[in-house]
């Protein structure tokens, strides 16, 4: 992979701050500072409660969406597979197209901001070097200009509880420092303007203002 322009990067990531500092301000309250008010969200959003999980499945139901618990798994260099610790509910839409475009509930529920929300309403452009990247440009999508994490390893992923990694259940999906997780190919075709599966600002609690 060819190495990251620095003025491109950059730009990006102001471009995200400046976003992500917007929700925060819209967030606080006068007495409070938004560095207080952004660790509770966060970490709320790591481990939802069960209750809220339910809600949070329910709602997915609700506006089109299936429920899915996927595995995290990651694959060596050899070929090897184990399966991790690590297990996440996802709200998959499926278009009249077949297109599809999948998110952890929480954020899809949540009526705070998620990292995995804000990159969806940024919609940052993906640079030319991630158009040369043609292996898959979503995965440097996420990577570079989004700074979020997708495959574990050679090919480890978000995987349907039951199943093991294989080439038609690997999508790639971007996680985020705040554990809020979605689809790259999403997030990337949104870049430019392409709605796949679902328009999430449709369906998205959390709204930026």
């Amino acid at each position: 992979m060819a190495k990251r322009s620095s003025i491109g990067y950059n730009w990006a990531m102001r471009k995200l701050a400046v976003v992500f500092l917007l929700a925060l301000a819209a967030c606080a309250s006068p007495s409070n500072p938004p560095v207080t008010q952004v660790a509770a969200p966060a970490e709320a959003a790591a481990v939802p409660a069960p209750n809220d999980l339910t809600a949070a499945s329910n709602y997915c139901r609700k506006t089109g969406g299936v429920v899915q618990v996927r595995n995290a798994w990651y694959t060596t260099p050899s070929g090897a597979q184990a399966r991790l610790n690590g297990s996440t509910t996802f709200c998959h839409y499926r278009a009249k197209d077949k297109s599809t475009i999948d998110l952890d509930v929480n954020t899809l529920y949540s009526t705070k901001p998620t990292l995995a929300a804000l990159a969806y309403y940024a919609e940052l452009k993906i640079s030319k070097q991630c158009h040369k990247y043609l292996a898959d440009p979503a995965v440097c999508y996420c990577r570079q200009e989004l700074i979020g994490a997708d495959f574990f390893t050679t090919g480890g992923s978000w995987v349907p509880a039951g199943q093991r990694p294989n080439g038609n259940n690997r999508t790639p999906f971007c996680v985020f420092s705040d554990f809020s997780v979605i689809d790259s190919w999403g997030l990337t075709y949104h870049s430019a303007g392409i709605v796949r599966g679902m328009d999430l600002s449709k369906v998205l609690r959390y709204k930026p203002t």
